[in-house]
């Protein structure tokens, strides 16, 4: 066992422990870091670097789950095989979701927090969200690797589009909206 929180970077972040006042350890125990008790801390690339391959990486890290999986995409990339992430807000969730896709990765399950969602399994309300993705290097599917390569190309080529996309819409909407103070 590691007694560390996972973090963006090694080193030490403040964390919340024991009595809050949002309450103590039966029921918010670790929830957010920036608290003035101060803990080791290790990023997600320094526990994945001695291993080879990883099975599941299952991650509820309290609204830094983007920031801490962005700094090991090229890690879990090529060491994991699935990642199922508890999120905590919308923005998270597009960049999870913008990031796996760059990557490549083949969406198993995203529900979004705050939401009530009719599953197989009968409706559900998610407080946080859940999204797990699969790494399409670890398919059971047996591909070569340039295939492998040409499938994750062509989904990260998806992104791009779909990102520039957004980008050029935020553009036009900005270059229609008057400036304040100027004449239209």
């Amino acid at each position: 066992m590691i007694r560390s929180a996972v973090a963006l970077s090694d080193g030490k972040v403040g964390f919340h422990i024991g009595e809050t006042q949002w309450g103590g350890p039966m029921n918010w125990y670790g929830q957010s870091i920036g608290d003035i008790a101060v803990v080791d801390a290790i990023s997600l690339n320094t526990l994945l670097g001695p291993l080879e391959t990883v099975d599941l990486i299952d991650l509820d890290v309290q609204g830094s789950e983007l920031d801490v999986l962005k700094a090991a995409a090229d890690e879990l990339d090529l060491k994991a095989k699935r990642v199922h992430v508890g999120t905590h807000g919308r923005t998270i969730e597009e960049g999870l979701s913008s990031l796996f896709r760059r990557l490549g990765w083949q969406c198993l399950r995203s529900f979004d927090c705050a939401s009530s969602v009719r599953t197989e399994w009968g409706t559900i309300c998610f407080q946080d969200g859940i999204q797990s993705w699969l790494n399409p290097a670890f398919s059971r599917e047996r591909f070569d690797e340039v295939t492998v390569l040409k499938q994750k190309l062509d989904a990260s080529r998806r992104e791009a589009a779909r990102l520039w996309a957004q980008l050029e819409g935020i553009r036009d909407q900005q270059a229609r909206t008057p400036v304040p103070g100027s004449l239209v």
